[in-house]
């Protein structure tokens, strides 16, 4: 039987799931992005014993920074917005914590784009935005490095497998945190999450990020751009002696370039870049990343799913919409489906 997820109720919160713990029951996250985090951490928090396993080197997903001697770039997710009161509630206390910072002026926009982005509070890393996953990752059995490839169910508990043949089980409950096409191959035999998932669509996104020694003076930090190959640029946290950008492709240009090898696809966004502020630049350092999954572009309309009969559900943006939100709020909304199930 399938669970429609319920609505949060914030007035429910804690004392709901204070009283309905038990330590007894395992739990396995799929996916260390924001939906798994915060469906682990609600889970956590009402009692259960909870294991989160990605298969990245750290947790966050496209909630991604990279750090090095050059500095930080946040080549993921560039900024979020918060409209939902307990969301809201909690991003105050993620400032209070340094974890993230206001963005103080409204991206630029630059060329004629089709519709302009509101002005709203957007906001970002402190200056990485991946600490934020970090923070929600600590004191949670966060499993890095694993990739699991199969889920079985056998006499009502779940096993799982990883790609070196490893078996890890069993579990009472699974939740899977993975974008839709990644939850159907992995739940194929869980016909209806699978279904739902296949019905969803993603546009992709080429990110690069660089360096260089010249100043580049550009009068904004930030910009959403409306370009045949950019859509956004954005100044980065580098040495005194370099400047740094991260790069995003359009989701048209990214899919038909999708199967580049990356420093051909970052080279090509600097030579956009280039044309774009009609400033040649010469890179010190220069980086790419293919984001197959970058932005939810047809989402399902629910909080989340949940079979009770299974003990199986799944949880992202592709339930709710394409923003770290809707990710946050699907991912609790999977816990509370799964603490209300028993």
């Amino acid at each position: 039987m399938m669970a429609s997820c319920i609505k949060l109720d914030p007035a429910r919160g804690k004392d709901h799931l204070d009283n309905m713990t038990n330590a007894d029951t395992k739990i396995a996250v799929i996916g260390a992005g924001i939906a798994g985090l915060s469906c682990a951490r609600t889970l956590t928090s009402a009692g259960y014993d909870v294991h989160v396993f990605d298969k990245g080197r750290t947790a966050g997903g496209r909630i991604s920074t990279r750090r090095n001697e050059q500095g930080l770039f946040n080549h993921g997710a560039q900024f979020f917005t918060a409209r939902d009161p307990e969301f809201a509630a909690l991003v105050e206390q993620w400032k209070t914590r340094g974890l993230i910072i206001e963005m103080s002026e409204q991206p630029a926009q630059l060329g004629t784009p089709d519709t302009t982005p509101p002005a709203t509070r957007r906001y970002t890393g402190a200056p990485a935005i991946n600490d934020l996953a970090r923070s929600m990752a600590q004191d949670l059995a966060v499993h890095c490095g694993i990739e699991i490839t199969r889920a079985e169910q056998i006499r009502g508990k779940w096993l799982l497998s990883d790609r070196a043949g490893q078996t890890i089980g069993p579990f009472d409950h699974l939740a899977v945190a993975l974008p839709a096409p990644q939850t159907a191959s992995l739940l194929t035999e869980v016909r209806p999450v699978r279904t739902a998932a296949e019905s969803t669509a993603y546009a992709p996104c080429w990110a690069a990020w660089f360096t260089t020694k010249a100043a580049l003076t550009t009068g904004w930090s930030s910009a959403f751009i409306a370009d045949p190959v950019l859509s956004w640029a954005a100044r980065q946290q580098t040495s005194n002696t370099q400047t740094g950008f991260v790069l995003h492709a359009t989701a048209e240009w990214s899919a038909d370039n999708l199967e580049l090898e990356r420093p051909d696809a970052a080279r090509r966004l600097v030579e956009a870049f280039q044309s774009l502020i009609k400033t040649r630049i010469d890179t010190d350092y220069l980086r790419g990343h293919r984001w197959r999954y970058a932005r939810v572009t047809k989402a399902l309309g629910q909080d989340c799913l949940y079979l009770n009969d299974r003990r199986v559900g799944a949880c992202g943006d592709w339930l709710r919409g394409p923003r770290v939100e809707e990710a946050w709020l699907s991912g609790r909304a999977l816990a509370i489906a799964i603490i209300e199930d028993g």
